[in-house]
């Protein structure tokens, strides 16, 4: 109890009148006790009227010389003056206390000691010294040992804290210093709408992240409409602005909870970026001392506890963003020049300067000799032909460059993107024609990784070329490229769209395949081009010569299985067929369907399947929007398959091995590929398909005493792209909004409340109640949702549940 000062004394019941006994009464204190029994205290129940109540003040704390208010060397107020505290014993328990003074709640932050006047020393009297914490204290004037002002200290042996919050994250990214921001509050991590997020609050964030002195210098970039890909958990937060002042992120001005008022598509994203440049002097471009100039100072690495993961990150500043590096200690290149920063970082591989990596020594305070200067070899490193695709095109080798970095899939910024490096893209891909051409995209919903590539057009590889990760001008658009030539394939005459006559469009005029003895891995590479990928294709022959004639003929083609593109064999068209051309059938079976609803099952349903098929049902029906619901799906073993899509070359809506729940896919057509082995038996599928409306977007899951409606976001945007989530609420009521978790917009109220209603019958308990949405466009509709029950005597047993739909 001692350390406390008091502030105010209540004799009038204050904090409220007590319900208790009243033990005490005519206490005399002098002020020096330890605890309130050491007063002579009058320990007897007694009817007082007046209850005393106190008021404490604590010590005045700050944090100076910091990047922000939560780091800083500690000072603290006593009669009236600022003062420091001696270095004596401070540790994590004593940076606890700060950080609980300055305002951080427990287990939301880290503490961090920083001793020796880590934050530069003052001309302050020391204040503290010798103090000694539990870690829970809610003053440091409860830890002091000794009388104020009493110490053994210099002003260069001063504590300083860093609060390092715990609550904040950067994910999605390329590197550790960039990605969706994410935030957590009660263990739940939640991404923030990016309405009024701007490079000042993204600074704010890079400081917080940062350790001091890099706080100082380092400066953010804000990104919007989820520019490092869609978040999957809760988008609770939105209206965020800090004032830069604030010690922790939660302290900005921000909405909280409430009704939601973005999905995924528009979490906020960031990337940290300091003044630093990167350079080797050596024999060669790529090996060498390393050199740093980092905010206006120049020198070297020195090599004291440097791990070896560290040297692909001095590869990376240097330009080579695909790496096989080599770490050389003692000054292997020769002495650097400057500073010989002694830095001690450990790092992961995955930052993008050595100033992000853990930094067991503060940039510029400590230094080594220039016989211990770091030297790194920096092997550009190919990333291969299955971390590179070009995705979302008619065909293959058409469509948005997208590549693998640290195990995410993501695009490339095309502000500087250059035909050499289209070059090295087609060549990687194994296309004849290199030279291929590149356009602008729109992103999307794709994450940007790359900030821009250079290369020389010789290279194999995009891996070999320079690059780097600074997104600084980058846009929404992103690099697309043509590697095909514009060599198109089609099937012709056939009864069907996967089967007939190989034509092949060349120099922008329309030849044919000869009728040769070509092999499985041509064919299987010809139907790929037409997106039907790993089918067991073969070629057929028709018994009589075909009235058709071609420009020219192909009789020589040669595939060794991997390609996707015929651009990608080798082949001449000098041939005359002489009215023998091969014919192509892609898969066993192929049904097409066009009516406005039906269904459909495979083979023998529901006996057993056929081993060893590969099907394509394909499903045109007129213009408009509709849904295919899985009735039954039951597979054999993993090594079957059901797989739908929009399109051949279009979005995949789903691919399934296992028996299990599916949900409804929508779409204005669908391709669904049906593949089995010859392992096991099992019924196979049974799917239907109608015109999409909105009760397809929605499920229920009754809870026992809840709600569990859920509507999927993606699907109801198909139909009403322009909503406000704030307006999808239950039974009219503003406060009886949804949640937005992952793609989902959930309803989990109670069954008492929200104008949900209760209908009892033959022991069962029926519950009814509406998602409604009203604006001021006139679009409005009404999703009916019931749940009904079995009662018992002990418990309520889901029996049902169902959605209707009506709409205005």
């Amino acid at each position: 109890m001692k350390n406390y000062v008091i502030k105010d004394v209540f004799l009038d019941d204050k904090f409220g009148k007590s319900i208790g006994p009243v033990w005490l009464e005519q206490l005399s204190c002098t002020g020096t006790e330890h605890d309130i029994a050491g007063c002579l205290p009058n320990w007897k129940a007694n009817t007082c009227n007046n209850t005393v109540g106190i008021s404490c003040v604590s010590t005045p704390v700050r944090l100076v010389n910091g990047g922000g208010p939560w780091e800083g060397r500690v000072e603290v107020q006593h009669n009236g003056q600022w003062g420091t505290i001696c270095d004596n014993n401070f540790g994590d328990k004593e940076a606890a206390v700060i950080c609980n003074m300055i305002g951080f709640q427990p287990g939301t932050f880290t503490p961090e000691p920083k001793n020796a006047s880590f934050f530069g020393a003052s001309d302050k009297n020391i204040l503290l010294d010798n103090l000694s914490c539990y870690g829970n204290e809610l003053d440091i004037n409860i830890c002091r040992t000794q009388a104020w002002s009493k110490h053994s200290c210099t002003n260069y042996e001063e504590a300083g804290v860093t609060c390092r919050s715990q609550n904040i994250r950067l994910t999605g990214g390329a590197h550790t210093m960039e990605g969706r921001l994410e935030i957590q509050t009660n263990g739940t991590w939640s991404t923030i709408c990016d309405d009024k997020f701007n490079d000042a609050d993204a600074t704010y964030v890079c400081k917080l992240l940062s350790p001091h002195p890099i706080s100082l210098h380092i400066v953010g970039k804000v990104f919007h409409n989820s520019y490092f890909g869609n978040g999957q958990g809760l988008a609770t937060f939105s209206n965020v602005s800090c004032a830069g002042t604030e010690i922790d992120l939660l302290h900005c001005h921000m909405k909280q909870g409430g009704p939601p008022q973005c999905d995924h598509t528009q979490d906020v994203g960031i990337s940290c970026m300091i003044k630093s440049t990167s350079s080797l002097t050596g024999k060669s471009l790529t090996e060498g001392t390393f050199l740093t100039n980092s905010f206006g100072e120049q020198g070297s690495i020195c090599d004291q506890n440097v791990n070896t993961e560290a040297a692909t990150v001095l590869c990376k500043s240097l330009g080579y963003w695909s790496n096989s590096a080599t770490l050389y200690k003692d000054s292997w290149f020769g002495p650097g020049n400057g500073t010989s920063f002694k830095l001690e970082p450990q790092c992961t591989g995955e930052e993008e300067n050595i100033l992000y990596c853990n930094l067991h020594k503060p940039w510029g305070r400590d230094e080594c000799p220039h016989s211990h200067d770091i030297g790194v070899k920096c092997a550009p490193t190919s990333i291969g032909r299955t971390n590179i695709k070009l995705v979302d095109g008619t065909t293959h080798g058409i469509g948005k460059l997208t590549l693998n970095v640290n195990n995410k899939w993501g695009t490339i910024c095309d502000s500087f993107w250059n035909s050499k490096n289209t070059a090295v893209v087609c060549r990687m891909l194994g296309f004849r024609n290199i030279s291929g051409r590149s356009f602008s995209l729109p992103r999307n919903s794709s994450a940007v990784l790359i900030g821009s590539i250079r290369c020389n057009g010789n290279e194999t590889d995009l891996g070999q070329c320079k690059g780097d990760f600074d997104k600084t001008v980058c846009t929404d658009s992103v690099v697309g490229i043509d590697c095909t030539d514009g060599v198109e394939l089609k099937l012709s005459g056939g009864k069907t769209v996967g089967e007939g006559r190989v034509d092949i469009l060349d120099g922008g005029a329309w030849g044919s395949l000869c009728d040769k003895n070509f092999g499985f891995a041509e064919a299987k590479v010809l139907c790929s081009m037409m997106g039907y990928h790993n089918t067991l294709p073969y070629f057929y022959h028709l018994p009589t010569m075909e009235l058709h004639s071609a420009p020219f003929g192909i009789d020589q083609i040669h595939c060794n299985g991997w390609e996707e593109h015929i651009s990608q064999c080798t082949y001449t068209k000098t041939a005359n067929c002489n009215h023998r051309y091969a014919h192509l059938r892609c898969f066993d079976c192929i049904k097409e369907y066009r009516t406005s609803t039906g269904s459909i099952t495979s083979a023998n349903y529901p006996g057993p399947y056929n081993a060893n098929t590969d099907c394509l049902y394909i499903i045109k029906p007129p213009p408009g929007l509709y849904s295919l619901v899985t009735d039954v799906l039951q597979m054999a073993d993993n090594g079957d398959f059901l797989e739908i899509r929009s399109q051949p070359f279009g979005t995949e809506l789903g691919y399934y091995s296992t028996s299990s729940y599916i949900a409804a896919a929508v779409s204005d057509e669908f391709w669904i590929r049906f593949k089995t082995n010859g392992q096991g038996n099992a019924r196979g599928f049974k799917l239907h398909w109608s015109p999409f409306s909105l009760r397809d977007a929605v499920t229920v899951n009754c809870e026992p005493d809840r709600w569990g409606a859920a509507i999927n976001i993606t699907l109801l945007q198909m139909v009403h792209q322009q909503l406000n989530y704030s307006d999808i609420v239950l039974s009219n009521r503003p406060d009886c909004y949804g949640q937005i978790i992952g793609d989902l917009l959930l309803f989990g109220q109670q069954y008492t409340g929200c104008g949900s209603t209760q209908r009892i019958s033959n022991g069962y308990i029926t519950y009814d109640n509406n998602i409604t949405y009203s604006s001021t466009g006139g679009q409005n509709w009404t999703i009916p949702l019931e749940c009904k029950m079995v009662k018992t005597r002990r418990n309520v047993n889901v029996l049902s549940e169902s959605i209707m739909t009506t709409e205005d």
